[in-house]
């Protein structure tokens, strides 16, 4: 059959829309236009075909797009995850030749999961199944070492610390005590590991985690350990980020997402700004290399909208004459000069619980605004200090005695690089300069 142009069709049986048993055309990779379109079992058979005939890029052909080179994701990932499981099961009869290809498969597929975005009651089924994965992994693991050869070990070890992440990480996404303690229990065993084999990377990723879990507990690691802390996790992040861009390059999926990590440590550490311009770089490489609909172009997405939300406090004044606050909200723009400020809100602390239809936009006086610390701003109307009007940094602390903010410039020429600033000598930055996307 003849492909009809500008038509999406099977790249593999070349028919047009849904197949003799009505499934439909899926494409969950970086392919882009009508290209990497294919019917679920054409590719099942396909991968079968391939995998079962000793070629190179055999061992792969259930996970990544042959077209795109991608690893393919959300739901078709984890179908065709549980297909190539049920197919080592029913075609490999050498015990320990199933069990090394069923661990490499049980990892896609836990690593599928932990990526997957569903609602909470199919999130939760997923969680367990992904759990069950991860556990069989390691059981299998420890089959492999005691009845394999020196070379079979090798070739499942690494898999350990991969299966611990998973379950630690999906212990994680329980969001319960109990489920946030376990995810640290796995993390540790992740490090200790990493440390037995060598693997600083490993070791590095653990350790992040267990920093991610002890937050979630509620253990505010700026509170308890203070900066010193938060830039060891900061300098972890960038090592990772590192390694895995000399490794892989700049436009792999994994490097987009180390980076990521690195953007969110900086946005807990009050640098919204330098956060802001790497999440710019990232979203702009994954929307050209992976494609706008990409998970890990959306999620890429998601975190810079938190970076580019501009958080003040608004202060009415009370019928004792008093100025107190009155709930957070989000400055979208000045007008009038910057004398006014348009707002919306109000927004809970938390803005993964924001609900848009209830919030309000309107417009007051700027000087009825308190900025928050991380919060981007420019220097104007300064006399003494004039050389600093244009220049742009966060506010990295404040004195409400005083209304001065630490300002940290983002030029490192500037002298001081970080000078107190009164509030009426602030405004914020709500594009930074050179940058011309908004996702």
């Amino acid at each position: 059959m003849s492909k009809t142009a500008g038509v999406a069709s099977c790249w593999i049986c070349l028919e047009e829309g849904a197949d003799e048993s009505s499934q439909p055309l899926r494409r969950d990779c970086s392919c882009r236009a009508d290209n990497g379109f294919a019917h679920l079992p054409c590719l099942v058979q396909y991968a079968k075909t391939k995998s079962t005939s000793g070629e190179e890029g055999s061992d792969v052909v259930w996970e990544i797009c042959p077209s795109c080179k991608q690893e393919y994701q959300k739901d078709l990932a984890l179908d065709l995850a549980n297909t190539h499981l049920q197919f080592i099961e029913e075609v490999y009869t050498n015990p320990l030749q199933r069990d090394t290809l069923l661990v490499r498969a049980l990892d896609y597929k836990a690593r599928t999961i932990v990526t997957l975005d569903k609602g909470a009651e199919k999130s939760q089924q997923l969680r367990m199944e992904g759990k069950q994965a991860a556990n069989k992994m390691l059981s299998l693991i420890g089959r492999v070492k005691k009845i394999g050869s020196e070379e079979s070990t090798d070739m499942v070890e690494p898999y350990e610390g991969m299966a611990l992440g998973h379950l630690g990480m999906l212990c994680y996404m329980d969001f319960t005590d109990a489920g946030l303690k376990m995810s640290i229990v796995y993390h540790k065993r992740m490090r200790d590991l990493g440390k037995k084999l060598g693997e600083d990377l490993l070791i590095l990723s653990a350790e992040e985690r267990i920093a991610m879990a002890e937050d979630r507990l509620g253990k505010e690691r700026l509170n308890i350990h203070g900066d010193d802390e938060i830039d060891r996790e900061l300098d972890h992040e960038k090592a990772i980020y590192a390694r895995v861009l000399n490794a892989c390059g700049k436009n792999d999926l994994q490097t987009l997402r180390a980076g990521t990590n690195v953007a969110r440590v900086l946005i807990r550490d009050r640098r919204v700004i330098a956060a802001q311009r790497l999440l710019t770089e990232l979203v702009s490489t994954s929307q050209l290399v992976h494609g706008k609909e990409h998970a890990t172009t959306k999620a890429i997405e998601t975190v810079l909208r938190t970076a580019k939300m501009r958080i003040v406090m608004l202060f009415a004044m009370s019928k004792s004459g008093e100025w107190k606050p009155s709930g957070r909200f989000e400055a979208l723009r000045y007008v009038n000069n910057g004398k006014d400020c348009i707002i919306k809100g109000p927004v809970p602390e938390n803005t993964d619980f924001r609900d848009l239809s209830k919030e309000k936009t309107f417009t007051v006086d700027s000087r009825q605004l308190c900025y928050q610390l991380s919060t981007p701003v420019v220097c104007h109307g300064l006399a003494k200090a004039a050389h600093l009007n244009g220049k742009i940094g966060d506010i990295r602390s404040g004195n409400t005695a005083t209304n001065r903010f630490g300002v940290y410039f983002e030029d490192a020429s500037v002298k001081p690089r970080r000078a107190e600033v009164k509030l009426e000598n602030l405004r914020i930055v709500f594009d930074l300069p050179g940058e011309n996307m908004a996702p």
